[in-house]
């Protein structure tokens, strides 16, 4: 709910702000002990009741066995991909991947996707980007 008290401000009820939700975005590190540290702040996140979290993926870890390794690592706080890269996999493997871990998790998987960018998906996977409205759509 909300109020207008004609200002144009709208001001939040207690209500409405009590259903928020409220995430972050986790850092994505490249070595193991920065790897470590993240895991403790989402463990931190998730007893603190944060709804949320998400991972990027582009030069460190590989994004779905991170999120596999948060699902492990918490209880209650839904693990999210920010984005999957469309060019890096078929979408037969990104449903395959979500869906896995969507089930093991009880549900708290939340996926995002996207063309990434040409530095990741052209130098990195070698792929060109080419019509990436039509690919995202697939």
């Amino acid at each position: 709910m909300t109020t207008d008290d004609g200002s144009g401000a709208v001001a939040v009820t207690p209500e409405r702000a009590y259903h928020s939700r409220i995430g972050f975005v986790a850092d994505s590190p490249n070595f193991p002990g920065e790897w470590n540290a993240v895991v403790e702040k989402v463990k931190i996140a998730d007893e603190l009741g944060f709804d949320s979290v998400w991972l990027g993926e582009s030069w460190g870890y590989e994004l779905f066995t991170s999120m596999a390794d948060l699902v492990r690592s918490t209880k209650r706080i839904k693990i999210g991909a920010g984005i999957a890269n469309i060019y890096s996999r078929t979408p037969a493997l990104i449903a395959s991947s979500a869906a896995t871990l969507d089930e093991r998790s009880g549900g708290r998987i939340l996926l995002g996707l996207g063309p990434s960018g040409a530095k990741v998906v052209e130098h990195w996977h070698g792929v060109p980007i080419q019509k990436p409205v039509k690919r995202t759509r697939e």
